[in-house]
């Protein structure tokens, strides 16, 4: 079995939007946060609540702590957050949903292990609370369902991943066209080409493929 190490470096052509599924866990800090403020029918602070919404977006390479509720009179505040990162899993999910067009789905999935979190690069603070005090990294839209979506927003971004290929199983050109493919028709984040209800967010081209040296 021969593997090869690939440093790919991705460049957005389109803005970046998170939806992080945290508060999915019905248990998780984040969906007790989120339920605290949706049940709260006549009083509710919905900027407080949008605060919490768009961090929560986010997957964020250093973690800090958030507070809520009473205690703050129905307010909310973050702090010790900063460094977006695109997770290894969602690049992995990516290239699978690109490769299906081909029926590659299967290979590339077996081939291609990504083996990284990919901290953003981007020129701008990476403090999560500088960031949302600047206004350029917060989108909101209306949902249809008379409430809004609140997101982290990055206008412009590069990530760098380490894929390993297991060159008996599938190769490099089929690498470069399934990550071709993938900038263009699935993309990253949320509301992109390859959503259920596809959006004009996350695109990006591959503006380094190098090959590495390969240690297993």
């Amino acid at each position: 079995m021969a593997f090869r190490r690939f440093k790919v470096q991705l460049t957005g052509t389109a803005p970046i939007l998170f939806a992080n599924g945290k508060g999915i866990d019905v248990l998780s800090p984040e969906a007790l946060a989120i339920k605290w403020f949706t049940s709260q029918k006549q009083k509710k602070n919905e900027s407080a609540m949008r605060r919490l919404f768009w961090l929560f977006s986010g997957y964020w390479g250093k973690e800090g702590s958030f507070t809520y509720g009473e205690e703050l009179k129905g307010d909310s505040s973050f702090d010790g957050y900063s460094d977006p990162v695109i997770p290894a899993d969602n690049m992995q999910r990516c290239l699978r949903d690109a490769a299906v067009d081909w029926k590659k789905g299967k290979e590339v999935g077996r081939a291609v292990a990504v083996e990284n979190d990919a901290t953003i690069i981007y020129d701008g603070p990476k403090d999560a609370a500088e960031m949302f005090a600047d206004g350029r990294y917060y989108h909101c839209k209306p949902t249809g369902r008379g409430g809004v979506a609140v997101r982290l927003l990055l206008p412009s971004w590069i990530v760098e991943y380490n894929m390993l290929l297991n060159d008996e199983i599938s190769d490099v050109r089929t690498l470069g066209m399934v990550l071709d493919r993938a900038g263009m028709a699935t993309g990253l984040g949320t509301w992109r080409p390859g959503s259920p209800k596809p959006g004009r967010f996350g695109r990006f081209v591959v503006s380094d493929l190098t090959e590495i040296k390969a240690d297993v």
